[in-house]
């Protein structure tokens, strides 16, 4: 009975150990499979030395060169307008003319004006005349006692009297005079002139409105050279005026209206300080529109090259994974700003924080964080952590 049960038990071992041993093998085979699994393929790029370029580019506003708003120095009706919006004129040529009835009339009062002035000092003149010689024989006659005291400090006041009246009659003809010199160059001025070659950009009233000394009658504006006018920033216009101190000026203008075309310009002028609301600095371009394409009143966008680096450390832009500045943009990329990248070290990603500087295209500077030679992740780091098993799948060059 014994004997039996033995060899009953002996098999059952034998199967179930075997059990055992294959339930030891699947879990083997999972983890193996498990591991396999976690291994993220990656693409990376070897960090390198190479040159890097930088563009600003900045929104901004096309301007006439020169603007005035035309007027006339004097009240007075409009008796023709020469010229209609959109005329070309040069320097010089007549655009409006004043009635000159009025001023006319007003010159003849001063004509007459000066007549009665002149009338006026001569009768002065004589009577001071007059004053004088009695003075003298009265002197003569008081040096013989013939005359009293008083009688001789009354010759005296009349003559004084009669000399203030000679400087009134005077200073009376010179205003006489002084006033028809003035009314004469208001005739001249009821011509009204263009004071450059431009166009005429606007035109508000017609002939037979009355107006008064400075109304706007038209706008003239000068729009070959023309200017872009555009706002920068506090932290890029320190470079924008070192590459101007350098001499090198040179603009790029694009405009919505003439896609493709880049318009040619320099810089002209800095503004010596921010604004204090934006923190900007305005910045003006000249730029030749002998095809006159360009407009007053055009958005543009003006790109400025800051020049190049060379022998710097450069990484794909690809390769930036997180902007970890703390007043960085966590949209793009500035100088200075702190990014979080990945790079492979012995089959495993590491997590490194890097210093960029100037950025073109696809191609950023290293400023602090990388050495030359390292492996840098540029495909595949979105489910990457620190220390994660990686596998290299290709190298981009």
């Amino acid at each position: 009975m014994k004997r039996k049960l033995v060899f009953i038990l002996v098999p059952f071992c034998f199967l179930f150990c075997s059990g055992c041993k294959g339930n030891e093998g699947v879990s083997e085979a999972k983890q193996k499979k498990g591991a396999i699994y976690n291994v993220i393929p990656v693409t990376v790029s070897v960090v390198k030395r190479g040159e890097v370029g930088k563009n600003f580019s900045f929104n901004g506003e096309i301007r006439p060169s020169q603007q005035v708003e035309i007027s006339s120095r004097i009240s007075g009706r409009i008796k023709k307008i020469m010229v209609e919006m959109g005329d070309q004129v040069k320097e010089g040529d007549t655009l409006v003319i004043m009635d000159e009835a009025d001023l006319r009339a007003r010159i003849e009062e001063a004509k007459a004006s000066i007549e009665a002035a002149s009338a006026l000092a001569v009768k002065a003149e004589a009577e001071e005349k007059n004053a004088r010689t009695l003075l003298e024989r009265k002197e003569k006659l008081a040096a013989e006692k013939l005359v009293t005291p008083q009688e001789l400090d009354n010759v005296r006041t009349t003559l004084q009297t009669t000399t203030a009246g000679v400087n009134a009659a005077k200073s009376q003809l010179a205003q006489a005079k002084a006033n028809l010199k003035l009314l004469r160059t208001q005739l001249n001025d009821l011509r009204i002139k263009a004071p450059f070659l431009g166009h005429i950009d606007a035109r508000y009233l017609d002939p037979g409105s009355f107006i008064n000394a400075g109304t706007p009658i038209l706008r003239l504006v000068r729009k070959n050279p023309i200017i872009a006018r555009f706002q920068v920033d506090e932290r890029s216009i320190g470079e924008i005026i070192e590459r101007v101190g350098e001499g090198k000026t040179a603009v790029e203008i694009i405009v919505d209206s003439f896609p493709g075309e880049v318009f040619e310009g320099k810089i002209i002028r800095i503004s010596p300080a921010l604004q204090p609301e934006t923190r900007t600095a305005t910045v003006e371009a000249e730029i030749s529109n002998e095809s006159k394409k360009l407009m007053p009143g055009m958005y543009c966008t003006v790109k400025v090259d800051a020049g190049k680096r060379e022998g710097v450390l450069i990484i794909p832009a690809s390769s930036l994974v997180e902007n970890v500045s703390d007043s960085g943009d966590v949209n793009g990329q500035k100088d200075g700003d702190l990014w979080k990248v990945f790079t492979v070290e012995k089959g495993k990603a590491v997590s490194k924080t890097v210093k960029l500087g100037w950025r073109e295209g696809d191609v950023v500077e290293v400023i602090e964080g990388l050495k030359e030679g390292e492996r840098i992740v540029v495909e595949g780091h979105g489910m990457l952590k620190d220390g994660a098993p990686v596998k290299v799948i290709g190298e981009q060059k």
